[in-house]
């Protein structure tokens, strides 16, 4: 019988990156107060690429929202809502892309999922790049609360990787003495193509980049194309 995936139940982590019930508000409206959070943490994710979060002023943050200091604040309570408003919407994102690799992993052909995660993983990594450096970034200094979801998730998404590995040595396709490494490897050249882009871009399209991280991961690997003997 096929060994099947251990699936974490990431049912509670959802609920806490989620949950914004905690953040003040005057407006008891609260589609409202969604969208103009929405359009807050947008405007604060562009100045924050350009500029550590923490440097950034209230000033700032007013002029790329253009909104009041009374309009800004009838919807937050403080600076740091807007930081945690930021890592909920990332954390989020980490949670979707989990759901979306565990939707394929357990297909037979162990290469094809290899590839398809690499491109689950790299689009989505061009979707949030901006979030995710600015995560990267502020991980060191966020506290133990606004720090475990991320790691969580960057851990997860390896260990996915890693189990995707191991099947495929089990099956034959692959062989390697340390799937481990190899996962770590592969996911540090997928986050690459966010925390790295103002190089790489200079040579690679995203679909160009999908495809020479994959052939690289699958030579390392010694991939075969289809079940060993």
């Amino acid at each position: 019988m096929a060994e099947k995936t251990q699936i974490p139940d990431t049912n509670e982590e959802t609920r806490m990156v989620t949950d914004t019930s905690r953040l003040r508000t005057f407006s008891e409206n609260i589609k409202l107060v969604r969208e103009r959070r929405e359009h807050i943490r947008k405007c604060v994710t562009v100045l924050s690429v350009k500029k550590p979060f923490d440097q950034v002023s209230t000033q700032e943050i007013l002029q790329a929202c253009h909104m009041s200091r009374g309009s800004l604040y009838y919807y937050i309570r403080s600076k740091e809502d807007i930081r945690s408003l930021i890592q909920q919407h990332t954390a989020q994102g980490y949670l979707d892309v989990y759901q979306s690799l565990l939707g394929i992993i357990e297909q037979k052909d162990t290469c094809e999922v290899l590839r398809q995660a690499v491109q689950v993983l790299c689009r989505w990594i061009d979707d949030y790049q901006d979030e995710i450096i600015i995560s990267l970034h502020g991980v060191a200094y966020a506290r133990k609360e606004q720090r475990e979801p991320q790691l969580n998730a960057e851990r997860r998404n390896i260990e996915v990787l890693e189990t995707i590995i191991r099947k495929g040595i089990r099956s034959g396709e692959f062989k390697t003495d340390d799937p481990k490494i190899v996962a770590h490897s592969l996911y540090l050249g997928i986050r690459a193509w966010a925390d790295k882009r103002w190089f790489l871009r200079r040579f690679y399209t995203l679909d160009q980049y999908i495809k020479g991280l994959t052939e690289i991961a699958m030579k390392t690997l010694k991939a075969n194309e289809g079940p060993g003997d």
